[in-house]
């Protein structure tokens, strides 16, 4: 096919910049009624959506939500791209985090701005000779017949020598993709001594990091970081590793020096707040999930989950703090969220709903109306199938949380089957390993987390011997933050109240917790228990304790 018979698509916000390489296309050889263009990166990824385009020419800066490298990933969604497509981005930012952002996207090309007519077609013919040369490997990585793939980079290692290191990035990958890590290990140890690249490097620690060989993997990394301390592709593989040493704050540590690398990465905020779950940090969950959100506001990401998902690790990091009045305001937009999503009409949805709203009510301390609501959401659960795997990550600490252990046993089962569904739909093709990783330890967490709330109590417990009543006070007020339904632990402040003033509260904050307490425990508490213990006496005694104190 010439260039004239070609279709072109030219995405930019600048008029200036459309007229002029539209002019420059015509030039090369491009016929005017095939250049198509718009400002507007939406309104471009419609017209991919409705016709195909042999190159695609985009500006990475638009100063809207959508940035060139969300555009590839939307064109890449929806499958606009034709295998012998090029994708060229084209920015008049050279600093630093643009460089590493265009070298960790899938692009043809990139070019500074400004650039000449000579220039632009160098550069534009080249990408397209080696899309229609290569477009057989990227057809079969496209429809994942990656055993032939292999076959065929071999073919065309002979064939177009001229292509040779693509070739040979392409076929390491393909025999990433097949797990065949002995053999990928063996392809880039020989490749390494005709072609030292970093990628030969980080490809052969890939290989060896999957293979086991965790020691040898992080050598080889580090040397790269010796050579280049800012190579994004290296800190993401050591971070891949500080996650299969269980060192996940390290692994955090490294993807967001990545972030300060580059212009981000939406799906990188979503894999540090996946770790930040699992190492409860549900602060840093909440900030970078909340990061993730609002850059996707405009991308396919975007949807009803997206919020709900939200909502979730607001409420985590909310219920996890011990001063919420700072989040008062995003608790108040959190509110709001959650009745906008009530409009929708649909019964999983509403389930997924209530449980957010019984969570939110025991935030705010309306126990008797959360636990209604709870249970009748559990009731109704029982009866689906069709919980996803973020679902059920959720629903597994929230059952703890609020101490119904008996339901997150009932659940259990259906964790494993989720997550190994979710693990196939995300092939390592289209995401990230690290957010597989991040996946994976969430399924972990999911499932060990009712161990590791006996272990912790337990742990708690055996402290509870040689504590005296000030610091056994402190102690049940912890565990309570914790885990703020535990009945038992609540009678026992109430009784502690009628001894001793808990060590650094004041009068308003005493006040606070016992009233707290006590809407817990007749909120969760059998009411025949609850006469067994004299409780009502119990309470009574409390307060006047505190009353006796407060006056003397």
């Amino acid at each position: 096919m010439s260039l004239s018979e070609k279709k072109v698509l030219i995405l930019d916000d600048s008029s200036v910049v459309l007229s002029t390489v539209s002019g420059m296309l015509s030039k090369i050889g491009f016929n005017d009624k095939n250049i198509l263009f718009s400002q507007k990166p939406k309104a471009g990824v419609t017209i991919c959506r409705r016709d195909e385009f042999d190159v695609v020419i985009c500006d990475f800066n638009f100063n809207q939500h959508l940035n060139g490298k969300q555009i590839l990933e939307e064109l890449l969604h929806y499958e606009c791209l034709k295998d012998n497509s090029s994708f060229i981005l084209i920015t008049g930012d050279s600093t630093k985090e643009t460089f590493n952002s265009l070298l960790e996207m899938s692009i043809d090309d990139y070019i500074l701005k400004p650039f000449n007519y000579e220039m632009l077609k160098e550069r534009l013919v080249k990408s397209i000779n080696k899309r229609q040369r290569l477009q057989s490997i990227y057809k079969l990585k496209r429809q994942n017949k990656y055993e032939e793939a292999v076959k065929v980079c071999d073919e065309l290692f002979v064939k177009y020598p001229a292509y040779k290191m693509a070739i040979n990035r392409e076929k390491g990958i393909f025999l990433r993709l097949m797990k065949r890590w002995g053999e990928a290990a063996e392809f880039y140890k020989e490749l390494y001594f005709s072609c030292s690249h970093d990628w030969v490097k980080l490809g052969l620690a890939n290989a060896l990091k999957n293979s086991g060989d965790l020691d040898k993997a992080r050598k080889l990394i580090s040397f790269v970081l010796s050579q280049n301390p800012d190579s994004i592709d290296a800190k993401k593989e050591m971070a891949s590793i500080e996650v299969l040493t269980n060192n996940i704050p390290a692994s955090i540590t490294q993807l967001i020096d990545v972030n300060k690398l580059t212009r981000g990465c939406s799906e990188r905020e979503l894999i540090i707040s996946n770790l930040s779950i699992y190492i409860d940090d549900f602060e840093n969950s909440y900030y970078y999930y909340k990061r993730f959100r609002d850059v996707n506001q405009e991308t396919y990401r975007k949807s009803i989950w997206l919020d709900i998902n939200y909502l979730r690790r607001t409420f985590q990091f909310v219920s996890s703090s011990h001063s919420n009045s700072k989040l008062k305001i995003e608790l108040k937009k959190s509110q709001g969220i959650l009745n906008d999503l009530y409009k929708i009409n649909d019964d999983f949805v509403k389930i997924n709903l209530d449980f957010l709203m019984s969570h939110l009510m025991m935030i705010l301390g309306n126990y008797s109306e959360a636990v209604v609501l709870f249970q009748d959401a559990y009731k109704r659960a029982q009866k689906t199938d069709e919980f996803d795997f973020y679902d059920l990550v959720y629903l597994s600490w929230l059952f703890l949380h609020f101490s119904y252990d008996s339901y997150f046993i009932s659940f259990i089962p259906m964790m494993e089957n989720s997550y190994l569904a979710t693990i196939s739909r995300k092939s390592s093709k289209n995401h990230s390993e690290s957010l597989l990783e991040s996946l994976n330890l969430l399924n972990l967490k999911s499932i060990r987390c009712h161990e590791e709330k006996v272990e912790w109590l337990q742990h708690q417990k055996d402290a509870f011997g040689s504590s005296d009543k000030g610091d056994l006070i402190l102690n049940y007020i912890n565990i309570s933050r914790v885990y703020p339904t535990l009945v038992s632990i609540r009678i026992n402040i109430v009784r502690l109240l009628s001894d001793v003033w808990p060590c650094g509260y004041g009068r308003f904050q005493v006040d606070s917790l016992i009233q707290d307490c006590d809407k817990v425990i007749r909120a969760f508490a059998n009411p025949i228990d609850l006469k067994s213990l004299s409780y009502d006496a119990l309470y009574k005694s409390a307060l006047e304790a505190i009353n006796n104190s407060q006056n003397r």
